[in-house]
């Protein structure tokens, strides 16, 4: 982006409260008055709208979440929508909607900071807004820092985008090459899981003792994904050099799916991967005669998923056990098959990685000009 740096005049800015520069309404409607076939967008206090037949607002309208785990959360909309009665919408402006739009994501949640109540529910009052102090530069300057703060949060949201769209690539692929699991059109062979295994094991309980701020990875059920690795938030381990410790220690072609909590999620251990050992939450297995890309890629379908999933018996049991795992059947093609797949994974792994430091740059930008704009306000 060029010129992509805000020189900040805060001092000879204009200040006054929230309420000189704009009118508060609580939404409408109750939350579940809503119609998912509506033709409006309603807001609701979770993060992502739903819809509605009717509609209470038109216009530049900022949406606050008024309770619920998204407080401190601020939404900017142009249009016909419907707002549930928990929600506040900003209108009426006597200021450029969208720079304040960026002051809210910039300033608002410390702003609330220590003073939600409730102790279930966090919710904010009207009188929160009351003590909200808001910058009012010259009309020209609101329009010019609202404008870059744009350009720069519409670069993030493609990343992200983007990066959302390839997280089913490769589940397209799979089916592409082999089919549905639950239909299997290729007639491929099937076979269970268990016999395929040279070795299975679970991770160790009570490693709390072991954790550390450096030294080996230790996989947890949120580092799995999708036939994926997810690294972003790891925990280290100081590990025991003992039997337990070996046991646990994972290997390149391991094949590890989480076993309780959001069951069936699935990842393959690469090559040259850093020393890592594993939870109680997480299974590690090892096969032969199959590549474990391939079966990781099977499970991750929905109807491959879906068979793990069906094993979880709400009320019955919780997460799965050795047999659960063992019994699982997968169908068997040619290993060159497999492992083309596998070696599409691989390359699109490249991929991805360039993706997410994409997405992580165009973050820090959107956050190097908020903090630009607003940080010492």
């Amino acid at each position: 982006m060029r010129n992509s740096r805000i020189i900040s005049t805060k001092n000879n800015w204009g200040w006054g409260k929230l309420l000189d520069f704009c009118d508060i309404q609580t939404g409408k409607r109750d939350v579940d008055e809503g119609n998912p076939k509506g033709n409006y967008v309603f807001f609701t206090c979770a993060i992502s709208p739903t819809k509605s037949d009717t509609y209470s607002f038109d216009g530049k309208c900022l949406i606050l979440p008024g309770n619920g785990a998204n407080v401190g959360e601020c939404f900017y909309f142009n249009g016909k929508f419907e707002a549930y009665q928990r929600t506040y919408v900003l209108n009426n402006f006597k200021i450029d909607p969208q720079f304040l739009y960026y002051y809210f994501q910039s300033n608002w949640k410390n702003h609330l900071h220590g003073q939600q109540l409730g102790s279930a529910t966090n919710y904010i009052l009207m009188s929160n807004f009351s003590n909200f102090r808001v910058p009012g530069p010259p009309p020209e300057e609101q329009r010019r820092i609202a404008d870059l703060l744009a350009c720069a949060d519409r670069l993030r949201r493609l990343r992200r985008y983007a990066r959302e769209l390839s997280d089913t690539y490769l589940q397209s692929v799979f089916v592409e090459m082999f089919g549905e699991p639950d239909k299997n059109p290729k007639g491929w062979d099937l076979v269970k899981l268990g016999n395929m295994m040279i070795f299975m094991t679970s991770g160790s309980r009570g490693w709390a003792e072991y954790y550390s701020d450096k030294g080996a990875l230790f996989l947890r059920v949120q580092n799995v994904g999708a036939n994926q690795l997810l690294l972003d938030e790891v925990a280290y381990v100081q590990p025991p050099d003992n039997v337990e410790g070996r046991r646990t220690r994972v290997q390149s072609g391991d094949l590890i799916i989480s076993a309780t909590a959001d069951i069936g999620r699935t990842g393959v251990i690469p090559e040259n991967f850093p020393v890592a050992y594993i939870n109680q939450h997480l299974f590690l297995i090892r096969l032969q005669n199959i590549n474990p890309v391939f079966v990781a890629g099977y499970f991750s379908t929905p109807s491959g998923k879906a068979q793990i999933l069906r094993l979880n018996r709400e009320g019955v049991k919780s997460g799965l056990n050795f047999d659960d795992a063992k019994g699982l059947t997968v169908f068997n093609p040619p290993l060159a098959e497999q492992e083309w797949f596998a070696d599409v994974v691989r390359r699109y792994e490249r991929l991805r990685a360039q993706q997410h430091e994409s997405e992580r740059q165009a973050e820090m930008l959107f956050q190097s000009l908020l903090a630009q704009a607003f940080g010492g306000a």
